[in-house]
This record gives structure tokens, C-alpha cells and sequence, in this order.
């Protein structure tokens, strides 16, 4: 078994891979300021659900946007469950080169995108990652990371309207049956979850445009990917999973060329 963890601005993914397969996956929030032990508690309750026991892993490796909770994290994989989670090595150890004005800046979520994009696909792609910031990372078949967009998340930006707005209501998540709303929820839900919508539609086509590269694959990721999933046909596939597959590829190189 590999323990992946995935740390974001607004939720840390804790998954179990084994054979090939994600036999169990947990958000949490991401919180500054718990401790190992604290962290500890929900890897253990991971590796309940996945049907493991501490001690049965091969390793884990971590992305991390988050750096506070980094070391946190790997310090509650070794104390609770005996794992060296391990950082991602430097692009060229994977295989990926990073062509952007400032390569050291580039997220570590972008990068295992980048690494499951050339491993798993082989083909040019523009990959929408819809979390805290709904992020586009355009990506060749040969695996150079070519830069992108950072836009405002979906949730973090309807957060706002009801944070500044005395009289807007918080609505349920998703696209409404309808643009033209008949009634407030209805408004703010073709404001929020049909406006991000037009937002990638329109990005996707002036990416596509400025890169022309003929029909690069377009994959939704992130823990909103989900309520886009057959409402465009500017979205090839919902791969919720990307980012993991992509620190699964990550673990498979330092597996075969030795931990830094």
C-alpha cells in the first residue's frame, strides 16, 4: 500500500493506493495549527476504511501548497503509521520540465497533474483543477508544464458574495436548471455555478486558441470537477482522481531510482 496525500488551501485528500487502485480516499479540512497526534487520528481511521494496518505500507508521498502543514503531516506518517512521506523530487527527476518565467513557484499539485498527464494520457491537455482557485495547467504530451491560468475558486468566490452581501442567502452547491433565475437561490446559483461554467468555457477556447495545438484533451480535476461533469462539451473527462494518479507516478520513480 502507498499513502498519497494531497495538501490544498482548503482541504487536505488522504488516500490509500494499492495495486493500482485508490481503495479508500478522506478530505479533511485544511487547518493550521493541529498537531501530529491530531493528524495522526485521521490517518489511522484511513487505514481502518482501507482495510490496512500501520506498518503494511511501502511508503507515501505528499503535494503540498501548504507548507506549515507539510512537515506536520510527515511527521504523523511516521509516528502513526511507520511511512517516510516522502516530497516531490525536481521536475527533471520526473521526467517534466517546468517552461515558466519562475519554475520554483510552479504548486506541487500542478506538478503531479503535469506527471499524470504525460504518463497516463500522452497527449497534449489543458487540465482545469476546480478547488479553493479554479486553476488551468496546459500541458504537453511530452510533459512541459507551459504555464496557465489562476482564476477565484467557485466556492471561495461564492463565500464572498454571501460574506459582503447582508441579504443573499447560501444556496446548494450546483448548476440550476435554468440561466434566467425566477427567484434569489436561483440567481445566485446561475451566478456562481453557471458563471464559473461560461468562465472555463471561455478560457478553454482562448487557451486553445493562443496555444493552437489541435484539440488538446480537456480534463476536469478537484474537488468541485464533479458538477461540471456533462454540462460542456469543453470538458473531455472528470478525473477526480488526477492529481493522486499523478503522486502514485511520483512514488513509481522514487520506488525505482531510490528515495533523495
Amino acid at each position: 500500500m502507498i499513502l498519497l496525500v494531497d495538501i490544498g488551501n482548503s482541504e487536505v485528500v488522504l488516500a490509500v493506493e494499492r495495486a493500482g487502485a485508490f481503495s479508500r480516499r478522506i478530505r479533511i479540512e485544511s487547518r493550521i495549527g493541529p498537531t501530529p497526534d491530531q493528524v495522526g487520528v485521521e490517518l489511522e481511521r484511513l487505514v481502518r476504511q482501507a482495510g490496512g494496518v500501520p506498518g503494511s505500507f511501502l511508503g507515501g508521498v505528499v503535494a503540498s501548497v501548504v507548507p506549515p502543514l507539510t512537515e506536520v503531516y510527515r511527521e504523523a506518517a511516521a509516528t502513526c503509521l511507520g511511512v517516510d512521506l516522502q516530497r516531490l523530487p525536481g521536475p527533471e527527476r520526473l521526467g517534466v520540465r517546468l517552461l515558466v518565467d519562475e519554475p520554483a513557484t510552479v504548486g506541487e499539485d500542478r506538478i503531479a497533474n503535469t506527471v499524470a498527464v504525460a504518463r497516463l494520457h500522452g497527449r497534449d491537455a489543458v487540465v482545469v483543477d476546480l478547488g479553493t482557485a479554479t486553476t488551468f495547467d496546459v500541458i504537453t504530451a511530452a510533459g512541459d508544464f507551459l504555464g496557465g491560468v489562476i482564476a477565484p475558486g467557485v466556492r471561495s468566490g461564492a463565500e464572498q458574495l454571501f460574506r459582503r452581501t447582508a441579504l443573499l442567502p447560501r444556496v446548494s452547491e450546483g448548476l440550476p436548471a435554468r440561466v434566467i433565475g425566477r427567484n434569489t437561490a436561483e440567481c445566485i446559483r446561475a451566478g456562481v455555478y453557471t458563471g464559473a461554467l461560461a468562465m472555463i468555457e471561455g478560457l478553454i477556447a482562448r487557451i486553445e486558441a493562443e496555444w493552437g495545438r489541435p484539440n488538446p484533451l480537456v480534463i476536469a480535476t478537484g474537488g468541485l470537477s464533479g458538477f461540471i461533469a456533462g454540462a460542456t462539451p469543453a470538458v473531455h473527462e472528470v478525473d477526480e482522481l488526477l492529481t493522486l494518479k499523478g503522486l502514485a507516478e511520483v512514488w513509481k520513480t522514487l520506488s525505482q531510482t531510490g528515495h533523495p
